[in-house]
């Protein structure tokens, strides 16, 4: 059986590999993010049409329910839709677990009012959906973006893995994308949202080199203003305007994946 047209570029030498790979995730990504929401709003639909006798309690209940249920499950499929879950590859079964628990939030007042076998099976079906969800959005990341042999780097597919910053009230993230590096800095709290303390990309093109180091705690570069390179392994980006530091976490595997993809863009064979 032929696999599936894959939605993102693969060179060549992996692109056999990831067709299998890509019907294999993309049946756990339909369930998680199509199948999963989908059930909910018909559970829902059913308390909604079974509480409709019982009067205000009846109204206030559906329409709390339907406020929480619609909006989260609505995401969920034009996430899956739109293509943007392509963009957003690594917090899948984050999205799936947040929005399922909203919509269980939201059915079990309505559950309560509807009373009957409808009071049951909603907030059951919804919870086994939310279940089913998030263990199918794990199962098609650990599939389709899997790191053994470096594969993932054969991909246009963003690379991200958390910087290995100490100070509690910081995050930051290291993002291999198609034809760049790119890392910020912001203080916790502000994952989605600007005011990075500090942002930088470097094109592929400007990329001389990629080893990894060790720096101790008495010469750590800094990775911010006043915010030094914690103590141990960090990826050193040489270019042509000098060197980056990136204290991500797996630094070796970072830079493995980091110097196979710089070294398959190069190449022709992609599609």
């Amino acid at each position: 059986m032929r696999p599936p047209a894959l939605p993102f570029a693969v060179h060549v030498s992996r692109r056999a590999e990831f067709g299998h790979r890509w019907a294999r995730a993309r049946s756990a990504l339909l369930i998680a993010f199509v199948v999963a929401p989908l059930a909910v709003l018909g559970a829902t639909a059913a308390a909604v049409a079974a509480a409709s006798g019982e009067g205000p309690a009846g109204t206030g209940s559906s329409v709390v329910a339907l406020a929480l249920v619609l909006p989260s499950a609505g995401y969920l499929l034009w996430f899956r839709a739109s293509g943007r879950f392509l963009v957003r590859t690594r917090y899948w079964a984050v999205r799936a677990v947040s929005c399922g628990l909203v919509q269980l939030l939201g059915t079990l007042p309505l559950a309560v009012v509807a009373g009957g076998v409808a009071g049951v099976l909603c907030p059951a079906v919804t919870a086994f959906a939310v279940l089913a969800g998030t263990v199918a959005a794990a199962r098609a990341h650990r599939t389709l973006l899997a790191a053994a042999g470096g594969a993932p780097a054969a991909t246009n597919l963003p690379l991200e893995r958390d910087l290995r910053i100490h100070p509690p009230r910081l995050y930051g993230t290291a993002t291999i994308g198609a034809d760049r590096l790119g890392w910020s800095l912001k203080p916790r709290g502000r994952y989605g949202f600007p005011g990075a303390l500090v942002a930088g990309t470097v094109p592929f093109g400007e990329i001389t080199g990629v080893r990894v180091e060790q720096v101790n705690e008495h010469d750590a570069p800094l990775v911010a203003p006043g915010v030094p390179a914690p103590p141990g392994p960090v990826v050193v980006v040489s270019t042509r305007r000098g060197d980056a530091v990136v204290a991500v976490k797996e630094a070796a595997e970072f830079a493995a994946l980091l110097d196979l993809r710089l070294r398959l863009t190069a190449e022709p064979g992609w599609a």
